[in-house]
């Protein structure tokens, strides 16, 4: 069989993945050797605001900051409701869920979608983080974070703080790894044509 030069690890979206293991189980069908690699996804982001905030601007530059990231976004849009963020975390289950709210209710509404999410089993260590204007105290607001974080958030960041606090957790988050088999060599024509043959019931 002809040998090809695999590497051990390769930056995919979900597409890809599928596609790559579609490959694989050609190869496999034709006798090929495969072995177990490390497939690493672009980060998958959920944005999203609370129910009650109807601002957009904040999503968009978040949205774009991501991107520029090399992130994967989905954005939710505004006026959420608990659930819908919810059933989206089931269905897409992202590296980070990213609340962004500016309309001073972030700690009252996020309080109520943090323990409701928390609640759900399959969601319980999902990343979720949560930042804009938290309160109306104006810098009093900083007060919030700690007590959104103890309720279940990984992070809560006051926009007084600017960015600097949440361009360094997006610095430390890892997408999650997904293990696919790639062959580590594939047949030759002749081997191909030698399987066809086999499978037809006639002599090679």
């Amino acid at each position: 069989m002809g040998v090809i030069a695999t590497k051990p690890c390769w930056t995919v979206d979900r597409m890809g993945f599928r596609l790559l293991t579609f490959v694989v189980q050609v190869f496999q069908g034709y006798g090929a050797e495969v072995t177990d690699i490390s497939v690493s996804y672009r980060k998958r982001f959920l944005v999203t605001s609370v129910s009650s905030d109807a601002h957009m601007w904040n999503l968009v530059f978040l949205q774009l900051l991501l991107e520029e990231r090399d992130g994967d976004v989905t954005n939710l849009g505004i006026c959420v409701p608990d659930e819908v963020i919810i059933d989206e975390c089931l269905r897409s289950r992202p590296d980070v869920v990213v609340v962004s709210t500016v309309n001073g209710h972030g700690h009252i509404d996020g309080l109520r979608l943090i323990r409701k999410l928390r609640a759900v089993p399959e969601l319980a260590d999902m990343k979720v983080v949560i930042g804009g204007k938290l309160g109306v105290k104006g810098a009093e607001n900083a007060k919030y974070s700690a007590e959104l974080v103890a309720n279940g958030f990984d992070a809560a960041f006051e926009s007084s703080t600017g960015l600097a606090a949440f361009e360094s957790f997006l610095g430390s988050i890892r997408s999650k790894p997904r293990t696919a088999v790639l062959a580590a060599s594939v047949p030759t024509a002749a081997d191909l044509v030698s399987h066809e043959l086999v499978a037809a019931g006639s002599p090679a």
